[in-house]
């Protein structure tokens, strides 16, 4: 097996078990002493677990707020994923995809895929915490740098985007949560 595929393998994981932690409140000690400690010769971050997850969770609450009949409701999906662009993903995690539930499924899907494809490109950063729009700072380094931080963000939402888009529909998802309601 190629070493890119070993170390996606090993470190697709990470895509997923980011938002979880985050999700839960919880980002566990011990992974992040891991993610820290994974530096390079050139001090550069290979695990780089936060890139693709970030944007795969706005890419699900927009796609969700794009399908949604009810402007007032779309208005409110699609201005939660505004700030997860951004990098805070709070308002489209629990605003919107676990409300559903099936978008923040989809979104663990695509950070999964970004992650992958991260670790398959030999992907690295220059620091931790910066996500979506403005962890591109983190790959200014060189040209193929800023290449991949394109390609796993673009992979991220693919990913997100096309699984909300062909698999969820948030009205019909809408009308049950309110008949349980009214029950």
């Amino acid at each position: 097996m190629a070493k890119g595929a070993e170390k996606a393998i090993t470190f697709y994981p990470f895509g997923i078990l980011w938002k979880i932690m985050g999700y839960k409140g919880s980002m566990l000690p011990a992974l992040l002493v891991a993610i820290i400690g994974a530096k390079t010769e050139r001090g550069l971050r290979r695990i780089v677990p936060d890139a693709g997850g970030t944007i795969a969770q706005a890419t699900a609450a927009l796609v969700t707020g794009f399908k949604m009949r009810d402007p007032k409701k779309r208005g409110f999906y699609m201005s939660a994923s505004l700030p997860a662009f951004m990098g805070i993903t709070e308002p489209a995690i629990f605003g919107v995809n676990l409300r559903f539930g099936r978008p923040f499924l989809f979104a663990l899907c695509g950070g999964a895929a970004a992650g992958f494809a991260g670790a398959l490109l030999g992907a690295a950063s220059t620091g931790m915490g910066v996500a979506a729009i403005p962890g591109i700072v983190t790959y200014l380094y060189s040209a193929e740098a800023i290449r991949n931080y394109f390609i796993i963000h673009g992979v991220g939402m693919l990913v997100s985007g096309l699984l909300c888009w062909f698999f969820f529909d948030p009205n019909k998802a809408e009308a049950e949560l309110e008949a349980k309601k009214a029950e």
